[in-house]
């Protein structure tokens, strides 16, 4: 069966494993092909038949990889996508929309699928392990940390961007949702769960969390008036990138930043030897065929 899909991937394709033609195939990985078009660019910057095959050998890695996102089904959402697209357009001090304007923007989409595929299979293949750090790690790993502490605080957010029905122009449209904020609010206030309500209604990516979102340090207007309410009370409604939303305080503390920055890192040094050990088991156990002497 599977000589019969290669014969059919070389009839199909008009691609050569011979010396003869322009677009020859590299390598048979799995059921897919990878060819010298698709890696072009790169060989041709290449120095040394070496780097010409360690080029590949990355292109076979990378394919492994999105094999696995597929089976997996760990392609990003739209909101995800979404969300780093805002990312990178505040980060570039510019809107989503002038974000998307720009010549390239195709491109960095695309980029920024593909890297969000990875850190979703990064975090599906870690999920079951318990990444604990020890004392002699950080006294190994983290050195001239000082003993700063920096006051941060953990928000949960509800954020309504369309309401439940139509609205004919914005300013109506604004009414609507923060007159339903204003709902939420009120059952908050009268012990309903926040978090339970944000996960009904919230039309953000964090609606999955409850709302809740990472500690955040106060460096800003914003989270400084957050911090100053009373832990679980509901803030006034506020206006959103995209959207209003209401929010509370869940809790607070005082860290040392720089010694948690060390922790992360470890820490993420740890999963990515569990992901590259999975990645290079996985190669080990798929069919691999490369024509080297193509490169």
């Amino acid at each position: 069966m599977k000589y019969g899909l290669f014969v059919l991937i070389l009839f199909f394709s008009n691609i050569s494993i011979g010396n003869n033609l322009s677009n020859k195939i590299l390598a048979v990985v799995n059921n897919n092909i990878i060819t010298s078009q698709e890696i072009k660019s790169k060989l041709d910057i290449a120095a040394s038949l070496d780097e010409k095959k360690s080029i590949l050998n990355n292109s076979i890695d990378n394919l492994l990889i999105k094999e696995l996102i597929d089976d997996f089904n760990l392609e990003p959402s739209s909101n995800e996508i979404n969300e780093a697209l805002g990312h990178i357009a505040r980060k570039n001090k510019i809107s989503v929309s002038e974000l998307r304007q720009n010549q390239n923007f195709e491109h960095i989409q695309k980029d920024v699928v593909k890297q969000l595929s990875i850190f979703n299979l990064k975090i599906y293949l870690t999920k079951d392990y318990v990444l604990n750090i020890s004392r002699k790690e950080v006294n190994l790993y983290c050195n001239n940390i000082g003993s700063n502490l920096t006051k941060q605080i953990k928000i949960a957010e509800i954020i309504i961007i369309e309401p439940s029905e139509s609205s004919a122009n914005k300013a109506e449209k604004d009414l609507r949702i923060k007159k339903f904020l204003k709902v939420l609010s009120s059952h908050i206030s009268k012990g309903a769960s926040f978090t339970s309500l944000a996960k009904l209604h919230s039309q953000n990516l964090s609606y999955l969390n409850g709302g809740v979102s990472e500690w955040r340090s106060l460096n800003s207007s914003f989270l400084q008036e957050i911090n100053e309410l009373p832990l679980n009370q509901v803030s006034n409604i506020y206006q959103k990138e995209s959207g209003w939303a209401i929010a509370i305080k869940i809790d607070d503390r005082e860290i040392n930043l720089k010694l948690e920055e060390c922790k992360k890192e470890i820490s993420n040094f740890k999963a990515e030897t569990i992901f590259k050990e999975y990645i290079h088991e996985f190669r080990n156990n798929s069919n691999i065929t490369k024509y080297e002497q193509n490169l």
